[in-house]
């Protein structure tokens, strides 16, 4: 019993740290002449400069610039060194970010407000949002909302919780920002109109945006007056139960559009599911998973999407990191974010619906201009 409990303990901690294993390769050099400027909205406390894991006062909002490696078998081309970041008021943010999204013409004339998952840096965010964006192959703007996370898969153990006191932290975390990430989103969508926002999270950064919109009656009442391009929960860490019964009927009319993408190989996913004991909105599971009311919310499974993975990756990853999902966030755009009907994946061999009547996505990633030519959705249908 006590040999089977140390087996599970490490195998927690191994899937724990997966997500943040770096390449393993050399540096590579830059793409010459390329940059990835992405908007940002922090949570998080500084201190002398330095980002730190505590809640911040007040929000920070800024640009941040970085610069692509030269592509490799490990990364992919998705490492990214940051080569500025400028800080600015919420009225210049607002400015700046306005004039992007009016650069954009329909029907990708849409910013995406991105919410992180766990373990995850300032830095990091800022970089996986870069990735993110590029890896939809739309020139889309994207904007981060950074809340403190604890930087890592794993903390210093507890008692009564070993190897996962990181995890803990984290969710706690993501609970206690709640009110940060509605002050954002009031402040994005200043410069976004609701009908050109898609606000997609992913992980735990799923469980802040529900019981954020859940919880503030308020905003969900302004949503419903005027809702959001798209809702999109990416793997998202919520216990499945409440999410099929009480948030997918509570977020209704808040989005246009709602969409939950999830997937059957997840591994920090099963460590969740492991810890939580209740299974996880975001891992397509046996049991007693099931999907949500198709009337409430769109599923479509990733499982056999394309990835950027390479050898080390596709064999002892985590099949977690948003920034190497290239089907989901070519769909999450395109599809979603292009308002194009959900027959558009099959007219193009992207997908298929299954028995449950979830779509699943294929091994392919279509071009831009092939998923744009599709019909687009019917709107009264939605809601």
């Amino acid at each position: 019993m006590r040999l089977a409990s140390l087996r599970s303990g490490w195998l927690v901690a191994l899937a724990l740290l997966l997500p943040a294993c770096r390449s393993l390769s050399r540096a590579t050099p830059h793409v010459s002449g390329l940059a990835d400027t992405v908007f940002y909205v922090s949570a998080r406390a500084r201190i002398e400069g330095r980002d730190t894991r505590a809640r911040a006062a007040s929000l920070e909002y800024g640009l941040a610039v970085m610069q692509r490696h030269q592509g490799t078998p490990d990364d992919r081309g998705l490492g990214r060194d940051i080569m500025d970041s400028v800080l600015l008021d919420s009225v210049r943010f607002v400015q700046l970010l306005r004039a992007r999204v009016q650069r954009q013409r329909a029907p990708l004339d849409l910013a995406v407000l991105y919410v992180h998952g766990m373990g995850t840096s300032l830095h990091e965010a800022w970089q996986y949002a870069a990735a993110a964006s590029v890896q939809s192959g739309t020139p889309v703007p994207w904007i981060v909302f950074c809340w403190p996370a604890s930087g890592s898969g794993a903390s210093r153990p507890q008692p009564q919780a070993f190897f996962t006191a990181g995890y803990h932290r984290d969710a706690a975390m993501a609970d206690s920002a709640r009110a940060a990430f509605a002050q954002t989103l009031q402040v994005v969508r200043a410069a976004v109109p609701n009908a050109q926002l898609v606000l997609a999270s992913h992980s735990l950064g799923g469980q802040l945006v529900g019981r954020a919109l859940h919880h503030d009656t308020t905003l969900r009442a302004d949503l419903e007056r005027a809702p959001l391009r798209a809702l999109a929960f990416a793997i998202p860490d919520v216990n499945a139960q409440a999410f099929n019964d009480t948030l997918a009927p509570a977020l209704r009319y808040t989005a246009t559009r709602r969409v939950v993408y999830v997937t059957r190989n997840d591994r920090a996913m099963m460590v969740a599911r492991r810890i939580n004991g209740t299974p996880r909105a975001g891992l397509r599971s046996a049991g007693n998973w099931r999907a949500a009311d198709s009337a409430l919310v769109e599923t479509v499974d990733v499982t056999n999407a394309a990835t950027t993975e390479g050898w080390f990756q596709s064999h002892f990853g985590s099949h977690h990191a948003i920034k190497r999902k290239t089907g989901l966030l070519v769909d999450l755009v395109a599809i979603v974010g292009g308002q194009r009907d959900a027959t558009c994946r099959s007219r193009v061999g992207f997908g298929e619906p299954d028995a449950d009547g979830i779509w699943r996505l294929q091994h392919v990633v279509p071009t831009t201009s092939d998923l744009l030519a599709c019909p687009a959705m019917h709107h009264g249908a939605a809601r």
